[in-house]
């Protein structure tokens, strides 16, 4: 039997019930897009967190093999503590392309860091390379990297004892601490890790997208773009100041003012993370006391307050 249905009888939306449903859409969107976006950070994060974890691993196998962690840098051939965990990484080919006995600059030492190296990038990051002319091989910019060594608390404690801390032989790169577990020039073991292994930092992160943060009213703007001071990542020292390691001076995202005292800071909203001497990974929050967090940089100075 024929449907007696009248064609003219069938109708589709109008233009006000269309421009309502596009409505309703866009506004399911925009609640959705922030949710879609923090869960795209937390897998980043989550990511930072692993790739912290495998360098602290790093220095583990590192010790395990030297009876000491490796220097966070060494003058004679600014070579940073990055260099020596290669073979822990995964890198052994790349650690052999270098010659430990001269120094950075005169050697094919820095031809290495036209490599890229993943485990030294925080995926929340976006500039990966070194914004320094100094840094470039035949016009090629090298890489830099996201991850830095502690050196160590920098200023006084919570009862105004002083941290320990030596002058670098340019002032205005500032003071390299003496307190933590990578520093210039010295290297440590876990019997030196009086505080505690799960008490003491080894390696924190440090990623700046942003001009300014390194030092606002210094003439330095931007030069922390990228991460760190935008240092090749094969360079550990200037002048006895430490790039590859970084002084706890400041709180947590805010600006320094000297290269040795860039403060840890990343893209993860609301503090960053820190590999601590144990292997563990904390993410520290940027209202962090300083004192609290000055105490956790430190190795042996006894403080009993520290970050969990």
């Amino acid at each position: 039997m024929y449907s007696t249905r009248r064609y003219d009888q069938v109708r589709g939306f109008t233009l006000v019930e269309l421009l309502v449903v596009i409505a309703i859409i866009g506004i399911l969107i925009a609640l959705l897009l922030p949710a879609v976006q923090a869960a795209r950070e937390a897998a980043r994060r989550l990511q930072c967190t692993n790739k912290l974890k495998q360098l602290v691993l790093a220095l583990h196998s590192y010790h395990d093999a030297n009876k000491q962690f490796p220097y966070g840098s060494i003058s004679s051939n600014e070579l940073s503590w990055r260099v020596y965990v290669l073979p822990y990484i995964e890198q052994k080919a790349l650690y052999a392309r270098f010659d430990f006995s001269r120094n950075l600059t005169v050697s094919n030492n820095l031809e290495v860091g036209l490599t890229a190296i993943d485990g030294f990038f925080c995926p929340s990051g976006t500039n990966l390379f070194s914004i320094y002319t100094s840094g470039q091989v035949n016009g090629q910019q090298t890489y830099a990297a996201h991850y830095y060594g502690v050196a160590g608390p920098e200023g006084g404690d919570s009862s105004g004892q002083a941290y320990p801390v030596v002058p670098s032989g340019n002032p205005s790169y500032g003071e390299t601490a003496l307190g933590g577990v990578l520093t210039t020039d010295v290297a440590f073991a876990f019997s030196d890790v009086t505080d505690g292994t799960s008490n003491t930092f080894a390696i924190g992160e440090i990623v700046h997208d942003h001009p300014g943060i390194y030092g606002y009213g210094t003439g330095r703007e931007g030069r922390a773009v990228g991460g760190g001071d935008g240092q090749p990542w094969v360079r550990g020292s200037i002048s006895r100041a430490n790039v590859a390691c970084k002084n706890v001076a400041f709180g947590i995202n805010q600006p320094g003012d000297l290269t040795a005292r860039i403060a840890f800071a990343s893209l993860h909203p609301g503090g960053c993370n820190f590999a601590k001497c144990d292997g563990s990974v904390n993410f520290v929050f940027e209202e962090i006391d300083i004192a609290v967090y000055k105490a956790t940089a430190s190795r042996d100075h006894g403080e009993v307050e520290v970050i969990n």
